[in-house]
């Protein structure tokens, strides 16, 4: 049980460091109401475009990217619809472009936040089927965006942190260890958390 709680809180902040970054690299605001007008009036340009350019697998991603990052300013049904319309999207850019690593890679964070959302509503990650789902879809679509970025630290990061919600810790230790050879500086929480789960150093 206690495995679990440390797992759980670990993917919260995880979470946060996702969207924070998300965030940032799409805009800057002081609010939260601000972001949230932010996020509605790109995903209403975004739409037109797609209206104009429907095989623009570009303009799928950027819609989806706002979704995304909606969905950290909401919370409970609203959250989940918007990370399901960015999966959808991050769906069709890909369908659209093979070879979109991070359509790949955002597609991957949307089922994480499906799972962490899902997490909140059970005791145990291992009786929760769905849960195991969401992380199942996220390995693989990071592991697709891995093999057409194999230098992208992130990537082994966040897929490191799925491989620990679901106890791989071998697997888990692989990825922090790819992440930080290719130049990522983990968090000591995260490390701590790692090691207090698997019960070995590294």
């Amino acid at each position: 049980m206690q495995n679990n709680k440390t797992l759980r809180i670990l993917l919260v902040v995880v979470g946060c460091i996702i969207f924070n970054w998300v965030f940032n690299s799409l805009h800057k605001t002081s609010s939260l109401h601000a972001r949230q007008n932010f996020f509605n009036q790109a995903i209403v340009d975004q739409t037109k475009e797609i209206g104009l350019h429907p095989n623009n697998a570009a303009d799928y991603r950027s819609r989806g990217m706002s979704y995304l990052s909606r969905s950290a300013t909401v919370s409970g049904i609203d959250a989940t619809t918007d990370l399901n319309k960015a999966i959808n999207d991050f769906t069709k850019a890909i369908e659209l472009d093979p070879n979109d690593v991070y359509a790949y890679s955002f597609r991957a964070d949307g089922y994480d936040g499906l799972a962490a959302i899902s997490l909140k509503q059970s005791d145990s990650i291992k009786q929760n089927a769905l849960v195991q789902g969401y992380f199942i879809r996220a390995i693989a679509d990071y592991t697709d965006a891995i093999n057409l970025k194999p230098d992208d630290s992130a990537i082994y990061f966040k897929r490191s942190i799925i491989y620990l919600s679901m106890k791989d810790y071998d697997s888990a230790w692989k990825d922090i260890h790819k992440a930080q050879e290719l130049g990522a500086k983990i968090s000591p929480l995260i490390l701590d958390g790692l090691k207090k789960a698997s019960g070995r150093e590294n």
